[in-house]
């Protein structure tokens, strides 16, 4: 270790680490701000949209000591641990047990730098190391005050502070520029392939799901009865399958007598699947089915009555193209768990132009676009991935005591 520098208990350079409420009061719409750690967010808290308590129990849990001062640090133990916030402020507010409250003795350690060190890979390996129980994993404080933390001189912590505030300040500038490149380059491929889909006129024509397609869904076997699915060959399909695009295999498989007593069905090879639920981003994506299969009842399979009238790669590629507008259609706004069903989808319009080779070409735009598209994502989650490492590597330098004055290299190297 650098000279000048030592290690030390976490407890030994603090005047207090101790919890938050270990109880959770009843929340009201207005009151004092009751903080977990779900409101950790980058490096802040979120006092907008977090919970409120009242006055009576704000006042119990500050003589618990579960109020934060100006200079403590707060440090996520429960749940996803290594959330760190410094509390630079004074503000009348209370915490929850998930979050530690770190108090750092001033005249030992500077509270930026405690942060830092608390974000640093090393810290937090050891940490989550050091997580205890069964059902709900967590760090309990007396683990948490006995990890060892480099402690060089308080002007060496000012110094190594001031390079992270200016070398993060550079990384966190960087990143924001990749999310704004992404998302301007989804909006031009999305807003590129509206405009084609909503022409009409002359050689278009407007219809319906239902007036085009037949619909089909599956079932599930019960799940009670054992010889419905072991060493069955059926492929059966589930809401996650949705993901594939192209769907050519599946991990799901059924019996034929599974088969034969359940809602299951085998689905037109080469239709439209879409997706009625599911978790996350699920809902209302679709994929084309490029093999024999039968699915469960999460799933519906779109198949033209005549693909001499519509393709139905035509057919994905508009759906796909109208995933947000398609998650809205239920009449909510997109972002809670109400599913479609089969009779909005019927119901859905579609526009599509007469000749079977202008829907070829557009399907083949669609390709070329998404490609371009995907490949210009991948380089700018690249960028995002190398700015994050370099985030770590910084912070593991820096308490190896390797930290130069001058990061700017290493920055413009990950931004490229």
């Amino acid at each position: 270790m650098k000279e000048g520098w030592k290690k030390s208990h976490l407890i030994d350079v603090c005047t207090k680490i101790t919890d938050g409420s270990h109880f959770s009061p009843k929340t009201i719409t207005t009151g004092y701000p009751y903080i977990t750690v779900r409101d950790v967010v980058e490096d802040n808290i979120d006092f907008v949209n977090c919970k409120h308590i009242s006055k009576t129990d704000y006042n119990d849990l500050v003589k618990n000591g579960c109020q934060p001062e100006k200079g403590d640090v707060l440090f996520s133990k429960d749940g996803t641990v290594g959330k760190v916030t410094v509390i630079d402020y004074e503000k009348e507010f209370v915490v929850l047990s998930s979050l530690a409250i770190i108090r750092p003795n001033k005249s030992i350690i500077d509270s930026y730098f405690l942060s830092y060190i608390l974000k640093s890979p090393f810290f937090l390996s050891e940490a989550i190391g050091r997580k205890t129980g069964v059902a709900i994993r967590r760090i309990v404080l007396k683990n948490l005050k006995t990890i060892n933390i480099p402690l060089p001189p308080l002007p060496e912590q000012k110094r190594i502070v001031a390079i992270f505030d200016e070398a993060f300040a550079g990384i966190k500038k960087a990143i924001a520029n990749t999310e704004k490149n992404l998302k301007n380059a989804q909006e031009l491929y999305s807003n590129k392939l509206k405009f084609i889909f909503k022409k009409d006129g002359q050689g278009w024509q407007k219809s319906t799901i239902g007036e085009l397609c037949t619909l089909m869904t599956g079932g599930t076997p019960s799940k009670g009865k054992k010889q419905y699915f072991d060493g069955g060959k059926i492929p059966w399909l589930v809401s996650g399958d949705i993901h594939k695009q192209n769907i050519f295999e599946c991990d799901g498989r059924i019996t034929q007598e599974g088969y034969d007593n359940s809602s299951a069905k085998y689905l037109p090879v080469n239709s439209v699947m879409i997706a009625l639920n599911g978790q996350g981003k699920t809902r209302g994506t679709v994929a084309m089915l490029r093999m024999k299969a039968t699915c469960n009842q999460s799933l519906v399979s779109i198949n033209p009555n005549n693909s001499d009238k519509i393709l139905p790669e035509y057919i994905y590629t508009n759906l796909k193209i109208r995933y947000e507008d398609i998650r809205k259609i239920t009449g909510d706004s997109g972002n809670d768990r109400r599913g479609l069903n089969m009779p909005l989808i019927r119901k859905m319009s579609i526009t599509f132009p007469q000749s079977i080779n202008d829907q070829k070409n557009i399907v083949d735009l669609e390709k070329q676009l998404s490609n371009k598209i995907y490949k210009f994502i991948e380089v700018q989650q690249l960028k995002q991935q190398n700015l994050n490492e370099l985030k770590q590597s910084l912070l593991q330098k820096a308490f190896s005591s390797e930290l130069t004055s001058n990061p700017d290299k290493s920055l413009k190297e990950a931004a490229v």
